[in-house]
């Protein structure tokens, strides 16, 4: 279950892979999930509405964010695991952000959430064989396998998370 080659994924998505540190998948949706959760837990109300820059999202937002782009390619995972053939879409995350309402809620339950989701996508992962691992299926126009998919999942995540530490947490 190592880290994806190049030709599993879109480039775009190289700086993801690159962030995580772990060479499989599982321990990477392992790791970056417990950072997360270690770094927002007990964070207060006040600081987790907190935007940087006006236009910018707050540290809610960027977790309802982080769950709803999981979820997506939770979904994408599945899907071409299962046999999916036809090509599935892309996503606005801009859109997703602005109807969800993450900032009406409580961190508490937007951290469940993402647990409950983080869980699930690592018992998903953790069912997949190595020949699963290497399918691929087109997701927004472009090929993909079930690996980079992890491994997308675990490193958009550590880098939302970096950047919650350098432009939110900076003191």
């Amino acid at each position: 279950m190592a880290k994806p080659n190049a030709g599993e994924y879109p480039p775009y998505f190289k700086s993801f892979i690159d962030t995580t540190k772990e060479e499989e998948v599982v321990p990477a949706l392992k790791s970056s999930g417990i950072n997360l959760v270690n770094i927002l837990f007990g964070m207060s109300e006040e600081l987790s509405s907190y935007r940087y820059e006006p236009k910018k999202w707050s540290i809610k937002q960027l977790l309802g964010h982080i769950v709803d782009t999981e979820m997506v390619f939770q979904f994408r995972a599945m899907s071409f695991a299962r046999g999916e053939k036809a090509a599935l879409p892309g996503f606005d995350h801009d859109l997703y952000v602005k109807n969800s309402n993450a900032e009406e809620l409580p961190l508490a339950h937007l951290l469940k959430q993402f647990e409950a989701t983080r869980n699930a996508t690592i018992l998903l992962f953790e069912g997949f064989t190595e020949e699963m691992l290497n399918t691929k299926g087109n997701a927004n126009g472009f090929e993909i396998s079930l690996r980079a998919l992890g491994f997308i999942i675990a490193g958009h995540q550590q880098h939302h998370l970096n950047i919650i530490k350098e432009r939110y947490l900076k003191e």
